[in-house]
């Protein structure tokens, strides 16, 4: 994972507890910091008391306009980096932040028709998706239906408006409000929403494709749905910021012996089996690619050239490519006695 310090130009308020940051990208970066609309950054940050924190923010806006622009909501329990985000960062502050990643991205061609269904900081990604669809092609439209608790917690409002504005007769919003009767629905978003919104629409086949982006549960609601009303799993794309406390138990024993292939240099590490894999490699002071350790992101993707691991939490990659080798390093236990990873295949 490459890191670049980034200065930021500007720290705008976007909701009582959400703010949009703006990195500067020099000129000679700007090759390095190209992106595809939905993909991530992760900020690599170190605190007063000299603790190193990385977390993974999705871009909001689009290629080709010289800056790059995250939005950080501020959370309970436990999460140091949005608190400071929130209440610290300002205009001047230096960052080292990642080159893109992720696979959330809209790469489609002209006429390919969009409905996304987004909570909270979801949006986020969804809306240089959706400006990405309105701007650069003529002859798509996009339904975006938006959970939030009520309308002074939508993140990006004047954007989403500017949108609705300028593209009033492709761009379609619906909110959903749970603490608030002003929204086109109230509740959260589930099954009788998606079906409602979809209908009015002209119904699935009436889109290409599908971008989900939220907390677990609306995340299996809405695929579920689409599912049932035949769009081809294929078409369905989603990504999670949080996954649930669900896991499945692997079974491991005794000492393991791991090969690690990364930037083109070969590693090795011998630790506890019942260890995950990338906290062995960590330990060893080997700086393997990491942003969220939960099995969320796409950040620690590997491939096993010899061995076997099997993963706790799983919510990125497909069978097919779990069944083809790749594993996610920050969930994955070697269940073999010696493992050879590849980090730069993938």
């Amino acid at each position: 994972m490459n890191f670049h310090p980034l200065k930021i130009h500007s720290v705008d308020r976007l909701t009582p507890k959400a703010v949009s940051i703006q990195f500067e990208i020099p000129e000679h970066l700007s090759a390095a910091f190209d992106f595809l609309p939905g993909q991530y950054v992760t900020l690599n940050y170190t605190t007063k008391t000299g603790e190193t924190l990385r977390r993974s923010y999705s871009i909001s806006n689009l290629p080709k306009e010289g800056v790059l622009q995250i939005g950080v909501k501020e959370l309970e329990k436990g999460a140091v980096f949005s608190a400071i985000a929130n209440r610290e960062l300002k205009a001047g502050d230096i960052i080292e932040v990642s080159e893109p990643e992720g696979r959330f991205v809209f790469d489609a061609a002209d006429g390919s028709n969009v409905v996304a269904f987004a909570a909270g900081s979801g949006v986020t990604p969804i809306l240089s998706i959706a400006r990405s669809v309105l701007e650069s092609h003529r002859n798509s439209r996009i339904l975006l239906v938006l959970g939030n608790t009520d309308a002074a917690s939508i993140m990006y409002s004047s954007s989403l408006k500017e949108l609705q504005r300028t593209y009033d007769d492709r761009f379609v919003l619906k909110h959903a409000f749970s603490r608030s009767n002003e929204g086109d629905y109230f509740g959260r978003i589930d099954k009788s929403i998606i079906n409602h919104s979809l209908k009015a629409e002209g119904g699935v086949s009436s889109f290409d494709l599908a971008y989900l982006c939220g907390p677990e549960p609306l995340i299996h609601e809405c695929k579920a749905v689409l599912s049932a009303t035949g769009m081809a799993e294929k078409s369905i794309h989603f990504e999670l910021f949080t996954a649930s406390e669900a896991k499945q138990e692997v079974a491991t024993e005794g000492e393991v012996e791991i090969k690690v292939i990364l930037d083109d240099k070969t590693y090795n590490v011998r630790g506890n089996a019942d260890e995950f894999v990338l906290d062995l490699l960590l330990e060893e002071g080997i700086d393997a690619p990491y942003s969220c350790q939960g099995g969320t992101c796409s950040s620690c993707i590997c491939k096993i050239q010899e061995g076997a691991a099997e993963m706790e939490r799983n919510q990125v990659l497909t069978d097919k490519e779990i069944a083809n080798g790749f594993v996610l390093s920050c969930q994955a236990k070697a269940t073999t006695p010696t493992l050879t990873i590849d980090y730069d295949n993938v």
